[in-house]
């Protein structure tokens, strides 16, 4: 009963979620490139998340989709990061974490020594623009992001 009910409302939610115009050009470059792409989502419906990434075409782009509605950890906790690690067998300085929650994305990244960076295409500035929780880099679209990631190629 519970699955119809949230199969139910996110019919009726899912027409406002859409893949950015940059998204698919951004992943296919990146992927291009040879860098392998994991997804960490809070989302609180791993289905609803799962769903989305199929209806956008972005599944291809992505070694392992991971919500916290599927592991029952939320960002920042440094676990559900570390579960990615684990995926790629990797260490926390060979990864990436491009986010757009400073909370969530940036001190998770943080707390690793996971390179953090904060896409502000929709984010909201703290007041007076204070940042206590700092990225070490910042963008305003996906679309800037190879061109970083080939600046800090040695460390990843």
């Amino acid at each position: 009963v519970l699955r119809a009910a949230l199969d139910a409302m996110y019919s009726v939610t899912r027409g406002n979620w859409y893949a950015e115009d940059d998204a698919i050009p951004t992943l296919t470059t990146l992927k291009a490139q040879g860098y392998r792409l994991g997804m960490i989502s809070n989302a609180s419906d791993d289905a609803n998340v799962q769903y989305q990434v199929d209806q956008w075409g972005l599944r291809p782009y992505f070694d392992f989709v991971i919500t916290s509605a599927a592991c029952g950890i939320r960002k920042p906790h440094p676990r559900i990061f570390q579960i990615a690690l684990d995926y790629f067998k990797i260490q926390p300085e060979q990864a990436v974490m491009i986010g757009d929650t400073l909370s969530a994305d940036v001190l998770g990244a943080n707390q690793l020594g996971i390179y953090s960076i904060w896409i502000t295409r929709r984010a909201e500035l703290p007041p007076d623009g204070a940042l206590d929780i700092q990225p070490q880099a910042i963008i305003t679209n996906l679309k800037d992001l190879p061109v970083l990631l080939e600046s800090i190629q040695p460390n990843c």
